[in-house]
């Protein structure tokens, strides 16, 4: 802090840049000169602060932060005044627009390298590099000041908990401080201490209010509730049971052993620290058929990794097919926007990302994707950072699923199909895939088509959700499915592309052509119904028209009219109406 005062303490004004990792104490730095500004020998001077969203804040046209600028100039110019920027790559961006090339920190450039605006503004080094590219004469108007982690953060934490421990009368271990610390390093890639552990020990006392100490499990719990991260992984003593996984991932993803298998594997991987640090926690190329699990293992990660499915964000790359597209990734079409996967992360960085079938997309991904299996980083076009370290990443891919369904010729008498499918795809990979991109992916794990039986079971488990559905479980609606219907499902839909979606067709979309007139049949019935039970068979699937609506008490125009609209509407399906 005396360092920076002495920078304004001189006859020459000059802005001052301070050039940091997010976390390592910038801003807390420039409000603590602020409070000790008489201490530090700044007592002539006031300061103020604003950014670039104050300045165009409620503007009504595109020109209008000019006008503001160009005040602010006046009311600072010579005076001594420290005006506070706050980040000065948001300040380059902001302003920006079709017609105007320039932005906000542009404008202010001259000002403050003539003295006239005594400034500060902050940046990280990686937004720095991307200024010095974009806008060397906009770092020319300041005097850059680093500022560093601190080499033993350790004794700023337990300093700090001694001050919240008497705050709240809560003790807390020197081995719980370490844990988090540990944890931060790992796990809080975004940040560089003390700023997130400290904000992390602060809410930790806060949820904990009532307690007389703080051991290292509960640093555990709260840093997994934070993240998602299953506490196996981060908790040393806890055991990973095999077992259970296997079976988690077996019940999800029916009828690929052998990806369940190297899934796990890999996971133990994780579980003894094997895997290096600066890259993704995972990294996957799934291949094989569609519709055969890749989606579901990539679901199936995200739920056991993170306990939630929907931290799986997932990218069709088909739609990625050109460079402009490709650019929307970074977010490098519009000034300061964020990119779609970048911003993603950055929001989310616990989380799988999924590239499905990649090798739709721009060869220019391929450049951003070496960067993610390399060195786990991409920086978007404003200069901000996705750290991808704490993310799976997995790409889907349908490379040689065509020629494998075919067969080939030459199979060795007693060949695994398992070790037949990974020799064939590994082959077709190789021959798409960069070296320096393939060597870089953790598994490589075909997906097999899949026997009669496993599609038999996969249709029971889309009849059983079809069962759970709101129109049959909220309106005393019970479907009753014969044991024929599974059958022919798994027969109908055996050589299908898309299996889940393949059943919901053969369900949904049997549609009776001639006019519907069971309205008139019904039109003068006036009393309530308890129960309906709705009875499928496979004769109705391959004959519509043949569904039959069972009524176990006096049937009404109401029920009738609300049998079918689940059948138009919840199950798609003609049928002919019964009454007993």
């Amino acid at each position: 802090m005396a360092l920076l005062a002495k920078k304004f303490k001189t006859d020459k004004r000059r802005g001052v840049l301070i050039v940091g990792d997010s976390g390592v104490g910038k801003t807390a730095l420039v409000y603590e000169l602020v409070r000790a500004w008489k201490k530090q020998g700044l007592g002539q001077f006031a300061f103020w602060e604003t950014s670039g969203a104050r300045l165009v804040s409620g503007e009504s046209g595109s020109g209008m932060w000019l006008e503001r600028c160009n005040k602010l100039v006046q009311e600072f110019d010579k005076k001594d005044i420290i005006l506070y920027l706050g980040s000065l790559m948001e300040l380059m961006c902001v302003g920006q627009c079709e017609h105007h090339q320039s932005g906000i920190a542009d404008f202010l450039r001259t000002p403050i390298a003539l003295g006239q605006v005594l400034a500060i503004a902050e940046c990280t080094q990686a937004q720095y590099l991307i200024m010095e590219k974009e806008s060397p004469h906009l770092l020319t108007a300041f005097e850059r000041f680093d500022l560093s982690p601190p080499k033993h953060p350790q004794k700023i934490y337990l300093e700090q908990a001694r001050v919240w421990g008497k705050q709240y009368e809560i003790g807390i271990s020197e081995q719980a401080i370490n844990t988090l610390d540990r944890l931060h390093r790992r796990f809080a890639t975004y940040s560089a201490p003390p700023g997130r552990q400290l904000r992390f020990l602060d809410q930790l006392f806060r949820q904990n209010q009532g307690h007389t100490s703080l051991a290292q499990t509960e640093v555990y719990r709260t840093f997994a509730r934070e993240t998602g991260l299953p506490l196996f992984l981060l908790d040393e003593s806890l055991p990973l049971s095999l077992e259970s996984a296997h079976e988690f991932y077996a019940h999800r993803v029916l009828g690929q052993d052998q990806a369940v298998t190297q899934v796990v594997g890999l996971i133990v991987s994780l579980k003894a620290k094997l895997m290096r640090p600066d890259r993704p926690l995972a990294s996957f190329l799934f291949i094989g058929p569609t519709g055969i699990g890749k989606t579901e293992m990539a679901k199936s990660l995200a739920s056991y990794l993170f306990n939630d499915e929907k931290r799986m964000t997932r990218f069709d790359m088909s739609e990625y097919a050109d460079p402009m597209a490709v650019g929307r990734l970074v977010g490098g079409l519009t000034p300061g926007g964020e990119g779609q996967l970048t911003g993603a992360v950055r929001e989310q960085p616990f989380c799988v990302v999924l590239f499905d079938e990649f090798e739709k997309a721009h060869t220019s991904f391929y450049d951003l994707l070496l960067q993610i299996l390399g060195d786990a980083r991409l920086t978007d076009a404003a200069g901000r950072l996705a750290n991808f370290s704490n993310a799976v990443v997995i790409m889907t891919s349908n490379l040689g699923a065509q020629s494998y369904s075919k067969g080939r010729l030459g199979v060795l008498p007693g060949e695994a199909p398992e070790q037949r499918a990974l020799t064939h795809f590994l082959k077709e990979v190789q021959a798409f895939l960069r070296p320096e991109i393939y060597n870089r992916i953790d598994r490589v794990i075909p997906f097999l088509p899949l026997p009669a039986p496993v599609v038999a079971r996969i249709a029971i488990r889309e009849l059983e959700k079809l069962k759970q559905r709101a129109g049959l479980r909220k309106h005393t609606v019970t479907l009753e499915v014969g044991d024929d219907v599974i059958d022919y499902l798994a027969e109908a839909v055996k050589t299908a592309t898309n299996l889940e979606e393949e059943i919901e067709l053969a369900l949904f979309n049997k549609r009776e052509t001639q006019a519907r007139n069971w309205q008139a049949l019904f039109k003068e019935k006036e009393q309530d119904l308890d129960f309906l039970r709705l009875r499928l068979m496979a004769s109705a699937l391959e004959n519509p028209g043949r569904i039959t609506l069972v009524f176990y008490s006096e049937e009404s125009e109401s029920l009738i009219r609300l049998a079918g609209y689940y059948l138009e509407l919840a199950l798609t399906l003609s049928y002919q109406v019964t009454s007993f």
